[in-house]
């Protein structure tokens, strides 16, 4: 038989396996709970990484939608430019042919006065004399 010391530190042993076993159940309830904090922790950023791409996408859709729309009101703009430089050139060149028309007319006048002046410079000097 044992003897009563051996009994005593039996029981001591047995106290002190109760003890951590009780110990043990708490950190393993506290560990369920972190785990459990953890777990729904991770559904929220899992669901925020999701919204997350889901705008990403929408803002990629709208900025090609600006970027289309902006290279369509550029080449609208481009097209109407081209017309009014177009326009304006054509006006240009009207107006340079009626002014290259008139100087030729004044050309034409200056030479038959100048060539009126000589005849008549001619004459006068002819019968003056």
């Amino acid at each position: 038989m044992a003897s009563n010391d051996e009994i005593r530190s039996l029981e001591r042993i047995v106290e002190k396996l109760d003890l951590s076993i009780d110990k043990l159940t708490e950190v393993s309830n506290n560990v369920g709970k972190l785990l459990a904090v953890h777990d729904t922790r991770l559904n929220v950023i899992e669901k925020d990484t999701v919204r997350n791409e889901d705008d990403i996408r929408d803002i990629h859709v709208k900025m090609d939608n600006v970027t289309k729309e902006i290279c369509k009101k550029i080449d609208q703009s481009m097209a109407s430019s081209k017309e009014g430089h177009e326009r304006i050139q054509s006006s240009i060149d009207d107006k340079l042919q009626q002014y290259d028309n008139r100087i030729k007319v004044l050309e034409m006048w200056r030479w038959v006065i100048i060539g009126g002046g000589i005849a008549a410079m001619w004459f006068v000097n002819k019968f003056l004399k």
